[in-house]
């Protein structure tokens, strides 16, 4: 809890003993970073507990915090081994999403590239790329070979809340499972 004097500890301590409808927000100092990083002492958690509770969260959500359009393009795409076409930054992509899910509350997915354009070019064969799905734009699904690259042994970082993962033996406990790859996959 912060020691600023504009902010005495006597006043969030009477906050908590006030019900919701008695509190006047407009009394309530305003926040700065600071003041988050001494939150633990109304919440002391470790940092395993708060990324469970904010799985829990992710995975407990309400109705109105639906997927965005973009997001459900790349779960179409995952589940029915789809390649998908977009802008990323701009530029023009090729790829096959791999993971699908979220990390600090933003949507993320984890994909190989094989095809288009690349800020830092793209090596013969593909690459993986952490996409934030809110920087991408104009997707088009199509048919075509699947490319997943070549397995690696780093585990990855790109979505920490895992939805879907093409992987059937996944080690991120996806929440759903897309149908068994088809025939012929790269």
């Amino acid at each position: 809890m912060s020691t600023r004097v504009d902010k005495p500890r006597e006043y969030f301590s009477k906050l908590l003993d006030v019900p919701e409808a008695e509190i006047n927000y407009r009394e309530i100092p305003a926040t700065t970073a600071a003041d988050w990083d001494d939150a633990e002492v109304l919440f002391p958690v470790t940092q395993s507990e708060f990324r469970a509770i904010e799985r829990f969260i992710w995975t407990h959500r309400p109705e109105e915090m639906t997927p965005s359009h973009t997001y459900n393009l790349f779960a179409e795409a995952i589940k029915n081994q789809k390649q998908i076409t977009c802008t990323y930054n701009g530029r023009h992509r090729e790829l096959c999403p791999i993971i699908l899910g979220h990390k600090d509350g933003q949507e993320k997915a984890l994909t190989y590239q094989f095809a288009g354009d690349s800020e830092k070019g793209l090596p013969s064969g593909g690459q993986w790329r952490c996409l934030f799905l809110s920087r991408v734009r104009y997707v088009q699904l199509r048919d075509g070979p699947w490319h997943s690259g070549d397995s690696h042994t780093q585990p990855q970082g790109c979505v920490e809340i895992v939805d879907l993962d093409v992987n059937p033996e996944s080690p991120y406990k996806p929440k759903r499972r897309p149908k068994p790859s088809r025939a012929g996959a790269s």
